[in-house]
């Protein structure tokens, strides 16, 4: 019975055992489908990549290589829709291509962005990485910016040619969580092979330009000899309507190895062209000389040498003044690298990518077995010796290594030839003959036996010392704010990282992020300067600085950004009083290039009590409560509080929405009677504008306008003020009211109008003649805010306008405002501010005040008008001390021009009883 026992145990535990060895087996067959399934996976990537690079390169042509761009993508990242955006030189990206967005019903998308208010776009421009957002959020800027709210999910890269960003390709999707970083990372690999085409065509592009540039000129001035040898990086060949070589420039001189007079009166096919190709390109010839033209194609090209080279030809003709082929000029360019390249990354050739890069380089061969090694004379050279200096000894290489590199340089060439890499390839310190070290790059290739034994080592050493340099400095440039030397916006998440990990170590461990907008910075660049401007936020950077404790962080994000990290705090108490500390210390003046300025900050704050688990969201709350500050009235701080919410969204909605009206021209404008007080009758209109939202009716200009001041979207809406006015007034004339004048307000912005914009009298000038108005009509209001006007920039727009004919007024002037602009700038109008009449009626000093100021405004020959008239008692007062004019609710508050032109036909105006009581 008992031995029973012992077998049934021994046949259940044989079960077992076999059991467990079928579910190994089944898992190591699982692991081996899945690492087939990645080398499946990465091996069409490969193919899809190779596909797409021969489809990106089948062109010269740029604009069909910026088709073939989104034409290619979609093979490497699936996607639902996708485009390419150039930067400006005003920090701006320009979408110049784009595909998919249309069947989203996208009507309102946007062509220009501001880089540094989109996150994504301003991330690649700092650290020339790519990014993916798998789920973005409400208030995501690309969404918002774009006017795409169908995406779900985003990736982007940089397309970069060395460390100069030329572009940004963005792939988007209506589906949350599609994209990865893997996707952003492929993105980044399929963009190295766009930039390559892109400079190809640019190349190509400007030599075509410059040598049809230089034939035009040929053909009058048949000066060729000057004109072709000075084209510089292309081959010109031109033969005679014979088909004989007659003009050979420097550059197929160099390419061929022949001088010109080996290869003058030959045809081509006598010593460039391969047997193979020697009817193709007789052929080609035959058609040029027939007309045919321009021809592009690809042939091998014969140098002297017997060597082949890759020529892509472009060829034209010059006709002769009866229309005959009198020159066929053939420009080309060399693309044999090119293509032995795109060879060897389809091949994976390594061996190949060595050989090319070692070509200039310095060159070692390393003989295993009998532990001789060669070193070429430039490898020498890059250590400072002479030929005889060195021997072929290893030792004379390790001696010369720095000892904290030669470990990790015998581990390197050590695993390379058990097998474990493929190549060699190590960056170490080497000893130059002067004493100094000098950074090098050591690359190469075992070469084995049959048994795949190693049995010699060659590669190839470079001086990469200035590489390691601009290295160390981009990195530091990576990490800090070019301008004032802060940490940038790349270092700050870092460091707020770093504190959101200590949190989570120790919870009694608590900090806070501050953020800090300037207030008016962007009118202080308008009209004092960048430079001023620049100025100003290095010495707001030192103050910043100055206020923190050392183990706290400033950081300045771009613009009038800045972010504070206060580390180890109590509480709210004292994130609150370093926000007091700062704008106290913002507030004291700044003395710069004779100007006397003063700045402040809204300034939100974040804690970490709140409760984070990544930086972007301590940064987006700090971000989103500093609007609710500004909200306040500026210069204040607020505290984040998870109720405060939509504010910033409604923001960024409106700004969207103001870019759409500006496009779409979704303005009106209302007119205000402006009246004599002499006569009672209408002498002129102030135009107001108005904003006839689609979905919210009519807003009221102080709902939008220092919105559109702060994006610079009044540039052309302020323009569009100016067409429509003058147009309506001149309308008006044209009725028979002749003796209406014009006032329009100008923003302080078009003043000084950014790169690309028409200069104020330029504009008002154009204006004038194409409405036909006479410019004596027209009064441009400007707001007196000092500094603003008060430069001599300034002083010298409002001349300029002022010799062309216009009246020029001073609005809002109130009781603060200054004296001495009255006499500084070439004004006409002086414009009382609504709030000094309506206070007149109360205060006999402001009175005393109004009254000695319409005096002096007398004496400079200025007319006076004032705003905000609503009682007859003022009206009679004003009339009293021989104010000139009036706009008040007392005759009309603006209307649209329809209802103004009602009260110019039923001769509306002030009764003469009404005037005469101020007798």
């Amino acid at each position: 019975m008992r031995d029973q026992y012992k077998t049934k145990t021994y046949l259940i535990a044989e079960l077992i055992a076999a059991r467990q060895r079928l579910a190994e087996l089944a898992r190591a067959e699982v692991e081996q489908k899945r690492l087939l399934t990645i080398e499946q996976q990465q091996r069409t990537l490969l193919e899809a990549m190779y596909q797409a690079s021969t489809a990106l390169h089948s062109t010269l042509e740029y604009d069909q290589v910026l088709d073939h761009i989104l034409d290619q993508l979609k093979q490497i990242v699936p996607h639902d829709a996708a485009c390419l955006m150039m930067p400006t030189q005003s920090d701006m990206a320009r979408i110049i291509r784009w595909h998919g967005y249309s069947r989203f019903g996208s009507r309102n998308f946007v062509l220009m962005l501001k880089i540094a208010e989109i996150p994504s776009l301003q991330t690649m421009n700092e650290t020339g990485r790519p990014v993916a957002v798998s789920e973005v959020s409400a208030q995501d800027a690309w969404v918002a910016w774009s006017g795409q709210e169908w995406i779900k999910s985003y990736a982007s890269t940089p397309l970069r040619i060395r460390d100069q960003i030329i572009g940004f390709l963005q792939v988007d999707s209506a589906t949350a969580g599609f994209f990865s970083q893997a996707d952003a990372e492929h993105l980044e690999a399929f963009a190295s092979y766009a930039v390559l085409a892109l400079k190809n065509a640019w190349s190509y592009g400007r030599a075509r330009r410059e040598i049809m540039q230089q034939v035009k000129a040929l053909k009058t001035e048949r000066n060729f000899v000057s004109t072709i040898l000075d084209m510089a990086g292309a081959l010109v060949v031109i033969l005679n309507a014979e088909k004989q070589i007659v003009r050979f420039n420097q550059t197929s001189q160099k390419t061929s190895g022949y001088l010109f007079d080996e290869v003058q009166d030959k045809y081509l096919w006598d010593l460039f062209v391969v047997p193979e190709e020697v009817e193709t390109v007789k052929a080609i010839c035959d058609r040029l000389a027939a007309g045919h033209f321009p021809i592009e194609y690809e042939c091998q090209w014969l140098t002297k040498e017997g060597k082949c080279r890759l020529i892509a030809w472009s060829s034209t003709v010059l006709l002769d003044h009866h229309g005959s082929v009198e020159y066929i000029i053939k420009t080309g360019h060399d693309i044999t690298e090119r293509k032995q390249i795109e060879e060897a990354l389809r091949t994976g050739g390594e061996r190949y990518a060595l050989a090319v890069q070692a070509a200039n380089e310095g060159l070692w061969d390393w003989n295993l077995k009998t532990n001789e090694i060669y070193f070429s004379p430039h490898w020498k050279t890059i250590l400072g010796y002479e030929e005889q200096e060195i021997q072929p000894s290893v030792d004379e290489w390790f001696s010369r290594v720095h000892p904290e590199d030669l470990a990790r340089l015998k581990v390197d060439i050590a695993t390379h030839l058990e097998g474990t890499t493929t190549s060699l390839k190590s960056e170490y310190r080497m000893r130059h003959w002067n004493g100094d070290y000098r950074w090098v790059l050591t690359q190469g290739l075992a070469v084995r036996d049959a048994d795949g034994q190693p049995y010699r080592l060659t590669g190839s050493q470079t001086d990469i010392t200035r590489r390691k340099m601009t290295e160390d400095e981009l990195r530091y440039t990576s990490l800090h704010d070019a301008l004032t030397g802060l940490p940038n916006r790349v270092q700050f998440m870092q460091h707020l990282e770093r504190a959101i990990g200590q949190v989570k170590e120790n919870k009694d461990y608590v900090f806070a992020v501050l953020f800090l907008d300037l207030d008016r910075l962007k009118l202080i660049n308008d009209s004092l300067g960048h430079l001023i401007g620049d100025q100003l936020l290095i010495t707001v950077a030192r103050r910043l600085k100055n206020c923190l404790r050392p183990g706290d962080t400033v950081a300045r994000l771009g613009g009038d950004e800045f972010t504070i990290l206060l580390e180890n705090i109590q509480d709210s108490g004292d994130a609150t009083r370093v926000a007091e500390r700062l704008q106290n210390e913002l507030a004291l003046p700044i003395h710069l290039e004779g100007h006397k300025l003063s700045t402040s900050a809204s300034i939100g704050i974040a804690l970490s009590t709140t409760g984070y688990d990544r930086p972007e969201d301590v940064l987006r709350d700090a971000d989103t409560t500093m609007y609710w500050a500004k909200a306040r009235g500026r210069a204040c701080h607020e505290l984040f509080d998870p109720g405060l919410g939509i504010h910033p969204l409604e923001r960024r909605e409106l700004e969207t929405d103001l870019r759409r009206a500006v496009e779409q021209q979704e303005f009106q404008l209302y007119y205000q009677p402006i009246v004599s007080l002499a006569t009672g009758q209408m002498t002129g209109v102030e135009a107001l504008l108005r904003w006839q939202h689609p979905q919210n009716g009519l807003i009221e200009p102080d709902e939008f306008i220092s919105l559109a001041e702060e994006t610079g979207l009044i540039i052309p809406m302020a323009e569009w003020v100016l067409r429509a006015a003058c147009a309506q007034i001149k309308a008006w004339h044209t009725a028979g009211y002749s003796f209406l004048r014009l006032a329009v307000n100008v923003s302080i912005r078009q003043l000084r109008p950014a790169g690309g914009q028409q200069d104020l009298p330029g504009l008002v000038s154009t204006v004038l003649r194409e409405t036909g108005l006479a410019a004596q009509v027209v009064e441009l209001e400007i707001t007196e805010s000092m500094p603003l006007i008060n430069n001599d920039f300034n002083r010298v727009i409002l001349n300029e306008l002022k010799m062309l004919g216009l009246q020029i007024a001073l609005d809002d002037y109130s009781l603060d405002s200054s004296l001495n602009v009255l006499r500084q700038f070439p004004l006409n109008t002086l414009k009382f501010d609504h709030s000094l009449i309506k206070e007149m009626s109360y205060n006999p000093e402001d009175a005393a005040i109004i009254k000695a100021i319409i005096g002096l405004a007398h004496e400079l020959k200025l007319r006076v008008i004032a705003e905000g008239v609503e009682t007859e008692e003022q009206l009679v007062w004003l009339r009293g001390q021989q104010c000139d004019e009036f706009q008040g609710y007392l005759f009309s508050p603006p209307v649209p021009a329809p209802a103004l032109t009602e009260l110019l036909q039923a001769g509306q105006h002030v009764e003469v009883e009404v005037l005469a009581k101020s007798g």
